[in-house]
């Protein structure tokens, strides 16, 4: 949920461009709780500059938010790391054969998130974060 706010506002600032008329598009979305509706607003973004978007993933991984989430469990950590490694290799597969559709798991609706961002909004900053060139990936 939170890294859709995120996303919002760098992609707004980013032009598509493709030879390809229809291209395969795809979002992942990593989390530790819920990706809550993070592909959906990127998935509405990338429409709105008239593209579709082909399919979307989700990989549950260990949450680092180290103020609400417990990290001094390696052994719980490592296990979770195997099931998100594993994640990964089926969504690298579906990719791969550019399989569409919606396999994101454990979303939340649209209006849920609408309601989090304006709550989050008043305490949330972020203007301290930005990207440049060196950002390779």
């Amino acid at each position: 949920m939170g890294s859709s706010c995120i996303c919002h506002g760098v992609f707004v600032r980013t032009d598509i461009k493709s030879e390809d008329k229809n291209p395969y598009i795809f979002l992942i979305a990593t989390f530790g709780s819920s990706p809550g509706y993070c592909c959906g607003y990127l998935a509405d973004l990338i429409e709105s500059k008239g593209f579709n978007v082909s399919a979307k993933f989700s990989i549950l991984m260990v949450d680092t938010w180290t103020p609400v989430f417990n990290l001094s469990n390696e052994d719980k950590i490592n296990k979770k790391t195997l099931k998100s490694d594993k994640q990964i290799g089926d969504v690298i597969s579906k990719i791969e054969r550019k399989e569409p559709g919606d396999f994101v798991k454990r979303k939340l609706p649209k209006f849920v998130c609408d309601i989090f961002r304006k709550i989050t909004t008043s305490y949330r900053k972020t203007s301290h974060l930005n990207v440049d060139d060196k950002c390779v990936g």
